[in-house]
């Protein structure tokens, strides 16, 4: 069933809520959080063009097909295309997305209990030619919503998914949640994950930036606190 869905942006310089219409898909998304984030790295071979002319609506790989597009071993939650983390990193992020998925529960609307799952993919660009109006905002927000539902990250009719999207050179990040994964990972732990990342994704410490993300998700979805949660 469609559903209308809540979507918030948050920039480096101000913030701005907006209602979505109701959309159909496999599996459920739904809130949006974004900031804006500094810095370039270096991209793989196998996708220079793309690192330079930016990546097109529905281009992204899905890590679960296409494994070694986004620079994985194995198939797993993560896409990195450009290759702007290093190998190590991917491994360790993959494997905390690995222990949300086998530790954490979750209610579904049908009753049954399911874990969550998170997702991630961060490209050095968008494509100019599939910004919306000229909008970075509104582009990154395409881009997150065809992601999820692309990669179907969460249970059919669960809405448990968590996917957390990053475009390097257009300076924004975005964490998305469903209708049920919204009510532990709500906006503002969103924007607390966000803006711990803000330092090391200035100083272009990518690695340490979205693993510490996921970590700090891992711990929001097993009821933790962190940094920011306490106050």
């Amino acid at each position: 069933q469609a559903q209308a869905h809540r979507f918030c942006l948050i920039n480096h310089f101000d913030g701005a809520c907006f209602a979505e219409m109701p959309y159909d898909r496999k599996r459920a998304f739904g809130a949006l959080l974004g900031i804006v984030i500094f810095q370039q790295h270096g991209g793989t071979a196998n996708n220079a063009a793309a690192a330079v002319e930016g990546w097109r609506l529905g281009s992204i790989p899905n890590p679960y097909e296409q494994k070694h597009a986004c620079g994985l071993e194995e198939a797993g939650g993560l896409c990195d295309p450009d290759g702007i983390l290093s190998p190590e990193a991917r491994v360790k992020v993959v494997n905390v997305m690995l222990a949300i998925r086998a530790d954490t529960s979750v209610k579904c609307p049908d009753g049954s209990e399911k874990s969550f799952e998170v997702g991630a993919a961060l490209v050095q660009r968008m494509h100019p030619d599939d910004w919306v109006s000229g909008d970075k905002k509104e582009t990154t927000r395409v881009f997150a919503q065809e992601l999820g539902d692309r990669w179907g990250i969460g249970d059919l009719g669960c809405n448990n998914g968590v996917l957390l999207f990053l475009s390097i050179q257009d300076r924004f990040a975005y964490i998305k949640t469903a209708v049920v994964s919204q009510t532990v990972m709500t906006d503002s732990l969103s924007e607390m994950v966000i803006d711990s990342m803000k330092p090391l994704l200035k100083g272009g410490q990518y690695d340490d930036a979205l693993l510490q993300a996921v970590l700090q998700i891992n711990d929001v979805l097993k009821g933790k606190s962190i940094p920011g949660s306490e106050t």
